[in-house]
């Protein structure tokens, strides 16, 4: 039970185990508006009891944007890069019939001393029962795939795990509730300021407040999202991050390709 925090918020992100992608507008697929109270430990733990906080098989909204940058020397060498990276689709947990359709995007920059390298892709990837079938401009391949390393579990929430690791790990933590009908929304806003150097073998100074949100309906998870933004510096290296990661329950079925049959066989996906 000794996850990382991070490892908690990010589960999901895990879970799918792909690139992300960048585009221009964020969608709002986990609906965090209400009237929020501040929450003692009384009302959490009743706001989760007998929740079920495993994400169900049902089909989920997907939405990871990232945009990085960092800059500076780290072990002697100047670092330079950019990077924006965003994922959105839909995806199915399910361990016998998992099923997802995501548009990618990844624009990136970075420079080591002397060697310099970029990268910019767009592409579409879709899962089925038997294969990957990834679009990329005029490529249409794809490849046999083992369900189990893909998508190992069910994302989930381990709350006490999580509430022990931001007790340890934030100086400033405040959670809050909103209630409305069968829907209760859990709000827990964490600031990087006073990290637990002790985990790192060089200094870290951060200045990184986020966002957690997890909404409950009918006594389930159905939606999870982390917004936030702010600097970690790591000796003579700082990194600029902005973070949008979601994931809502949705009625709508995973869209399949219409024209699968014109994807060509390959061994990988490299």
């Amino acid at each position: 039970m000794k996850k990382k925090l991070l490892a908690i918020l990010l589960v999901s992100v895990m879970a799918i185990g792909a690139v992300l992608a960048f585009t221009g507008c964020k969608p709002n697929y986990v609906n965090t508006s209400g009237n929020y109270k501040e929450a003692t430990e009384e009302d959490l733990a009743a706001a989760f009891e007998n929740v079920n906080t495993s994400l169900n098989t049902d089909a989920f909204n997907i939405y990871y944007y990232i945009n990085a940058d960092s800059s500076g020397t780290l072990m002697g060498e100047d670092y330079v890069t950019k990077l924006k990276m965003e994922m959105d689709g839909i995806a199915k947990y399910d361990a016998t019939n998992p099923a997802l359709n995501i548009d990618y995007y990844i624009d990136l920059y970075s420079k080591a001393g002397e060697k310099e390298e970029t990268q910019k892709e767009e592409f579409n990837m879709y899962m089925d029962t038997e294969y990957i079938y990834v679009k990329n401009n005029d490529s249409m391949f794809k490849v046999s795939v083992i369900f189990d390393d893909l998508l190992p579990s069910v994302p989930s929430i381990d709350i006490d795990a999580f509430l022990a690791e931001a007790s340890a790990k934030f100086s400033n933590y405040n959670c809050s509730i909103a209630e409305s009908g069968t829907t209760k929304k859990v709000k827990f806003e964490l600031s990087y300021t006073d990290l637990n150097t002790n985990d790192f073998s060089v200094p870290v100074e951060a200045n990184f407040p986020i966002e957690l949100y997890i909404i409950i309906n009918e006594n389930n998870v159905t939606g999870i999202k982390v917004v936030g933004g702010g600097n970690v510096t790591v000796n003579d290296l700082q990194v600029n991050i902005d973070i949008n990661l979601q994931i809502g329950h949705t009625n709508r079925s995973v869209p399949v390709p219409g024209n699968l049959d014109d994807y060509e066989f390959s061994s990988s996906l490299t």
